[in-house]
């Protein structure tokens, strides 16, 4: 038994609609065809494929009205087509940015003739066949905007076999409308087979005011006659869509940031704050937020701090106090019965209150064991030798938890037992996926400190559980991107291909986690936006920490 897809009446008779409507305008760049036509409620942008498929692109959306007969007019690099209802005026530019490249592009400005409230507006993509149905075409969507991340589809029709589509709406564009109306961007790029595209933010409360002119649609569409299967060729027409795509996009001003003043600013309220502190046994250490005494003390930020620190003082060619005292306070957290660093301060358990999943007395996240790895690894490489003598002498644990787990780690585990408390992230989504690329990447400082092939070895292994996961590689950002940097080590190393293709696999998840737009309305619009990180998959904010992290890993 066969199942169609399911369809809204907004894309059901999509198909029916053009077969019966004239086409108003065509023409031809680099064997693909573009036919401009009138379905009453809509104005399309038919692409035929050089070897068959068609996609129809909705220019504009009449509403309730219906569209009189566009005026058209051929322009240097595209058309301009002007269009109206009783409702509202538009004005759709059909261009044709990158004579080396087929993509186009469509930005469409709308004016009502009142002010209304407008509740609904269909995806602006729809899959056409020949002599078929809509509901019987087939497509795989491999990305997608989600929450606030950029506005960015990337699929392939299957069925018939077409070829691919990068489509990248530039919702920076619509963020006056968005002011106005009190509506917002998040998730509005996306959709499921075939009903796909943007699908315009519809005002239900507020009314937009008459006679005003609002860019309601400027997408980016790159075409391709390739349909890629395998999960580095997947994320390498992603990212070589992306980069296209960003060199055309409108990007705010540059504005000069001075950054040696926000270091020295930054060192300075470190030192003097008492927020940032915490006596324990009577040595210093950093809280993990500001004024946050609820929580223990924890390895990972002594680190996050101290390994900046050290390169911040090694290029002024000065010395801290914070460097020494910091340095100082990290050996109370190795624990000799384990054998390796713990999380947390151990003369602090009686503070864990299992508030959280991970406030447990030896629970242990599985990124949590290897970032202050790194960074102890790290040091090392400066010269540090306490941290080189921490780092090693733990190495044999995390070796033991990655062989335990057969490289497919757990969120939680607790570090007496190995006792898997969490298993998936999600159900059915598995673990923290790109924890193997940690992993290997602590293998790779183990065997540049020591020399000993073992290890390399080691980040072998484990870097083969990436394989087949494509953009799902990514779990939490500046792991995903320290991964990528260490996979690049691995393929320098070896000259194997394989590594360098799981680096893309990397950088697409990093990069489809990317905010590349400016959000102009709201609180966004005082506050830039332009390119932030998102920390994780799911995550509906932006974190500095990591951001800063994820560039210093590209810069590795």
């Amino acid at each position: 038994m066969s199942f169609l897809n399911a369809v809204t009446p907004w894309s059901a008779t999509v198909q029916e609609d053009l077969q019966n409507s004239g086409i108003l305008f065509e023409l031809e760049r680099s064997g693909y065809r573009y036919q401009i036509q009138n379905t009453g409620n809509s104005i399309w942008c038919v692409v035929r494929w050089p070897a068959g498929g068609s996609i129809a692109f909705r220019l504009a959306y009449g509403m309730n009205g219906i569209f009189d007969d566009p005026e058209i007019t051929e322009e240097n690099d595209g058309l301009l087509i002007k269009a109206a209802t009783r409702l509202a005026t538009y004005r759709i530019n059909l261009t044709f940015p990158d004579s080396q490249r087929t993509v186009f592009r469509f930005t469409t400005t709308f004016n009502v003739r009142f002010s209304m409230l407008i509740p609904f507006w269909p995806r602006d993509i729809v899959p056409i066949t020949e002599d078929g149905r809509v509901e019987n075409t087939a497509g795989k969507i491999h990305a997608l905007q989600e929450g606030g991340r950029s506005g960015q589809l990337f699929f392939s029709y299957t069925k018939p076999k077409t070829g691919s589509v990068f489509y990248f709406q530039n919702l920076s564009a619509m963020s006056p409308y968005c002011e106005m109306s009190e509506t917002i961007l998040t998730n509005s790029v996306g959709g499921s087979w075939p009903e796909i595209g943007f699908q315009f933010p519809v005002n239900k409360d507020k009314p937009i005011p008459a006679n005003k002119d609002y860019v309601i649609n400027d997408a980016f569409v790159f075409l391709s006659e390739e349909l890629p299967e395998q999960d580095y060729d997947i994320c390498q027409q992603y990212l070589d869509f992306l980069s296209a795509v960003y060199l055309m996009l409108p990007k705010p001003e540059i504005k000069y940031t001075d950054w040696i003043n926000i270091a020295e600013s930054a060192l300075e309220n470190l030192d003097h704050n008492k927020g940032c502190w915490r006596l324990v046994d009577g040595s210093p250490y950093l809280t993990a937020y500001l004024g946050d005494y609820k929580t223990p003390s924890e390895i990972m930020v002594q680190l996050a701090v101290l390994l900046p620190l050290r390169e911040y003082l090694d290029w002024k060619g000065e010395e801290h106090r914070i460097y020494a005292e910091l340095r100082d306070g990290l050996n109370i957290f190795y624990d000799d019965h384990l054998k390796t660093i713990v999380r947390w301060h151990p003369s602090l358990n009686d503070e864990l209150d299992n508030s959280e999943e991970q406030k447990q007395v030896m629970v242990m996240d599985s990124w949590y064991l290897h970032h202050p790895l790194l960074n102890l690894a790290r040091l090392a490489l400066n010269g540090d030798k306490n941290a080189e003598k921490l780092f090693l002498d733990s190495i044999e644990y995390a070796m033991r938890v990655a062989h335990h787990f057969k490289y497919e780690w757990p969120v939680f585990y607790r570090m007496t037992t190995l006792e898997i408390l969490k298993a998936e992230t999600g159900p059915g989504k598995g673990g923290e996926k790109d924890v193997p690329g940690s992993y290997a990447h602590i293998m790779l400082m183990a065997w540049k400190i020591t020399g000993e092939k073992r290890y390399l070895a080691e980040a072998a292994k484990a870097v083969k559980l990436l394989g087949g996961l494509a953009f799902d590689i990514f779990y939490q950002a500046n792991n995903t991107a320290f991964t990528a940097a260490a996979l690049v080590e691995m393929y320098k190393e070896s000259n194997d291909d394989y590594y360098l293709k799981l680096s893309y696999c990397c950088l697409a998840g990093v990069f489809r986690n990317v905010h590349i737009w400016d959000c102009g309305y709201g609180y966004g619009k005082h506050f830039p936006s332009f390119f932030a990180v998102y920390p994780l998959k799911d995550a509906p904010y932006t974190a500095a920490y990591e951001e800063l992290e994820v560039y210093a890993a590209l810069s590795y």
